[in-house]
C-alpha cells in the first residue's frame, strides 16, 4: 500500500474518531442541562417553602406586636403576610402535583398554615374588641405555638426530601460532568495519539545515522559526557565519531579533577560555615531570651504572656512551629493559648495523660518514626521531631511549652529551651500569685462570693457607665429567713454551711455579666448590669425559687424549708446614687419581710415608711 493511501486512511479514520466523540460531547451537554434544570427546580421548591414559613412567623410577629401594643401600625407585615400566603401556598401546590408524597405534605402544611392565620384573626380581633387580657388568655392556650412547630415539622420534612433530591441531582451532574470530561480526555488522546502515530511513521523514513549523530553532539553539548556516540554507517563517519568520542574522553577526564577540588574546597566552606551558624545561633537565642525575659517582667497578665511568647518564640526557636499551653488546676486539660508558624500536631486541648512531659515533669522528645513511646496527640504525619517541655511554677506543672523540629540545624539546644520554659513558668507563677493575693482582697471566705468592698467598687463603675450609655441597672438585695432562730437551733457550723449553700444556689442562678456579693451576714446583694425592672425581678424570682428548694444534709438530719426575702430596685428609677439605689432596694426587702416573708418586692412596690422600721424588724425576724 501505498504511503499517499495510508495517509488518506489515517486521515478517514481521524474524521470518523472526531465525528463520534462530537456526538458523545453533545449528549453529555444535554444531560447535563436536564439534570442542572431539575436540580434548579427542587431549590426554587425549597425556597418557596422558606417562603411560606417566613411569612407565618412574620404574620406571628405583627399579631403579637398588636396584642402588646394595641396599634394597628404593627398589623401591616401580618397584612401583608395574609395577602401573600394564598398565592404561595397555591403555587406550592402546582409545583408539587407531579410528586404524590410532596403533594401530601403541601396540602397538609396548607391545612396547618390555614389553622394558623386563622388564629391569629382570633387573637387580633379578640384584642380589638375585648381587650390585651382576653387576647392573652387566648395566647396562652399555647395552640398557636403548638401550629407553629407543626408547620415547622412539614417545612423541615419537605426541606429534607428536596435536600435529598438536590443531592441525587448533584450526584447525577458530578457523573454526567466526569463523563464529558472522560469523552474530552479520551477523544484527544485517541486524536492525538493518531496524529502522533503518523508522525511516527513519517520520521522513520528519514536519514537515522544523521539523526544518531546528533543525538550524541547534543547530549554531549548538554554537559552529559557519560558515555560515547555510538558509530553508525562506516569509513569517514566512523573516524569522525571515533576522533569526537576522544574530544569527549579529555573532556570527562578534566571534569573529574574539577570536581574533586570543587568537593574539597566545598567540606572545607562547609565546616566554616558550620561554626560561625552556630555561634551566631547562640548570640541571637541569648539576645532572643533577654528581650523575652525583659517582655514577660513587663506581662500584666497571662493573656499578654500568651501575645508576647506568640510574637518573639518565632524569633526565638527558628527550626519549626510551637504552640503554649496553659492550665489552671493539677486536673485540668492544658489548653492552647499561643502558637506559631502553623505546628501540625498542636490541638486546642491536651489532657495531662497524653503527654510524657506532663507525666515526667521533665522535658521529653518524640522522633515521628516513634510509635508505642509517642505522645498520644502528636501526630506521626508530622514528619519531625517535636518537644515537649513542662512549665513549671511553685513546684506544680501550669503548662507545657510544645516545639516542632523540622529544621534540626537550626534546633536550639536543650538549655536554651529549658531556660525559655523556666522564664515562662516564672512568670505565669508570678502572675497568678498576684491574683490569688488579690482575689483573697475582695472575695468572702465563707461563700466565695465578692465583699462588700468589691460591691462598693462594682457600683462605683457600673453605675457611671450606666448613666453614660443610657441603660438600666438593677439591684437585688436578699435576706435570708429566720436565720437567726436557724442558727440558734443547729448552731454556727451549720448557719455556715446554710450560708455557703447560699451562695452556690446564687451563683448558678445568674446570667453571665452578673455579680453577686456577700452584703454582710445572711444578707446578699446581686447587682445585674443592663437589666430593667422587669428582669431584675425574674432573676429574683429565680434566685428566690432556688433557696426555697434547697435540701441539705447536716448531722444525720435532712434540713429544708428555707426562704429568703428579696428587694428589687432599678437605676434610675429608684436612685441615681449608690446610697439611694441601696436604700431602695433595702425598703424594698423590708416591704417583703413584712409582707410575709419568702417573696419578691419591687422598690416602687414598697412604702417608703418602711425604711425607718428596718433594724427592728430584722432583729424580731
Amino acid at each position: 500500500m501505498s504511503i499517499s493511501r495510508r495517509l488518506w486512511l489515517v486521515t478517514l479514520a481521524t474524521l470518523l474518531l472526531l465525528g463520534t466523540v462530537v456526538a458523545a460531547l453533545l449528549g453529555a451537554i444535554r444531560e447535563s442541562d436536564s439534570t442542572a434544570q431539575a436540580r434548579h427546580l427542587a431549590y426554587r421548591r425549597i425556597d418557596e417553602i422558606q417562603a411560606v414559613l417566613s411569612d407565618v412567623k412574620d404574620a406571628e410577629t405583627a399579631q403579637r406586636g398588636y396584642v402588646l401594643s394595641g396599634r394597628d401600625l404593627y398589623l401591616k407585615p401580618f397584612q401583608a403576610a395574609d395577602r401573600a400566603l394564598p398565592g404561595e401556598v397555591e403555587r406550592l401546590r402546582a409545583g408539587s402535583a407531579a410528586d404524590p408524597e410532596l403533594r401530601d405534605d403541601v396540602d397538609r402544611l396548607s391545612e396547618i398554615v390555614s389553622l394558623k392565620v386563622a388564629e391569629l384573626h382570633q387573637v387580633i380581633a379578640t384584642r380589638r374588641d375585648e381587650g390585651f387580657a382576653a387576647a392573652l388568655k387566648i395566647v396562652e392556650t399555647d395552640r398557636g405555638e403548638a401550629l407553629m412547630e407543626q408547620a415547622r415539622a412539614v417545612v423541615s420534612q419537605i426541606r429534607g426530601r428536596l435536600n435529598v433530591e438536590v443531592e441525587q441531582r448533584d450526584h447525577a451532574m458530578r457523573l454526567a460532568y466526569a463523563r464529558l470530561l472522560a469523552i474530552l480526555i479520551v477523544g484527544s488522546l485517541l486524536i492525538a495519539g493518531a496524529s502522533v502515530v503518523t508522525n511516527i511513521w513519517v520520521v522513520a523514513s528519514i536519514r537515522r545515522q544523521q539523526e544518531a549523530f546528533l543525538s550524541g553532539v547534543r547530549r554531549v553539548a548538554g554537559g552529559d559526557l557519560s558515555g560515547d556516540i555510538s558509530a553508525v554507517g562506516g569509513g569517514e563517519f566512523d573516524r569522525l565519531a571515533g576522533a569526537f568520542n576522544g574530544m569527549v574522553a579529555d573532556l570527562r577526564a578534566e571534569r573529574l579533577r574539577r570536581e574533586s577540588a570543587e568537593k574539597s574546597l566545598a567540606r572545607s566552606n562547609t565546616a566554616l560555615k558550620s561554626q560561625a551558624d552556630g555561634l551566631t545561633r547562640k548570640n541571637h537565642a541569648a539576645e532572643m531570651l533577654s528581650r523575652l525575659a525583659a517582655r514577660l517582667t513587663a506581662c500584666e497578665d497571662e493573656a499578654e504572656v500568651a501575645e508576647v511568647i506568640g510574637d518573639l518564640a518565632p524569633l526565638i526557636v527558628r527550626s519549626g512551629a510551637g504552640a503554649l499551653y496553659t492550665r489552671g488546676g493539677p486536673d485540668e486539660a492544658l489548653r492552647k493559648v499561643a502558637e506559631w508558624s502553623e505546628p501540625a500536631s498542636a490541638p486546642a486541648e491536651i489532657e495531662p495523660s497524653d503527654c510524657w512531659g506532663v507525666r515526667d515533669g521533665r522535658p521529653h522528645v518524640v522522633h515521628w518514626t516513634d510509635s508505642e513511646a509517642a505522645c498520644r496527640h502528636i501526630d506521626p504525619a508530622a514528619g519531625c521531631a517535636c518537644r515537649c517541655l513542662p512549665i513549671v511554677a511553685q513546684d506544680q506543672t501550669v503548662g507545657l511549652l510544645y516545639l516542632e523540629e523540622r529544621d534540626m540545624a537550626l534546633a536550639l539546644p536543650l538549655d536554651d529551651v529549658s531556660v525559655l520554659a523556666e522564664s515562662i513558668g516564672t512568670t505565669i507563677g508570678n502572675l497568678r500569685l498576684r491574683d490569688n493575693l488579690k482575689d483573697l482582697s475582695i472575695r468572702d471566705a465563707l461563700t466565695g462570693l465578692f465583699n462588700r468592698r468589691h460591691m462598693q467598687e462594682t457600683l462605683s463603675l457600673e453605675l457611671p457607665r450606666a448613666a453614660r450609655t443610657g441603660g438600666p441597672l438593677s439591684l437585688v438585695l436578699l435576706d435570708l429567713d429566720n436565720f437567726k432562730k436557724f442558727n440558734d437551733t443547729f448552731g454556727h457550723d451549720a448557719g455556715d454551711m446554710v450560708l455557703r449553700a447560699l451562695g452556690s444556689a446564687i451563683t448558678r442562678n445568674l446570667r453571665q455579666g452578673d455579680v453577686a456579693f456577700r452584703y454582710g451576714g445572711e444578707e446578699f446583694m446581686v447587682v445585674l448590669p443592663q437589666t430593667g425592672a422587669t428582669q431584675g425581678a425574674a432573676v429574683a424570682e429565680r434566685v428566690r425559687a432556688a433557696v426555697e428548694a434547697l435540701r441539705l444534709d447536716y448531722g444525720g438530719r435532712r434540713l429544708a424549708g428555707f426562704s429568703a426575702s428579696l428587694g428589687v430596685a432599678t437605676f434610675p428609677e429608684c436612685g441615681d446614687t449608690a446610697e439611694t439605689l441601696v436604700l431602695a432596694a433595702d425598703r424594698a426587702l423590708y416591704a417583703s419581710k413584712a409582707s410575709g416573708k419568702n417573696r419578691v418586692t419591687m422598690a416602687d412596690e414598697a412604702p417608703r415608711e418602711a425604711a425607718e422600721g428596718r433594724a427592728d424588724a430584722l432583729r424580731q425576724a
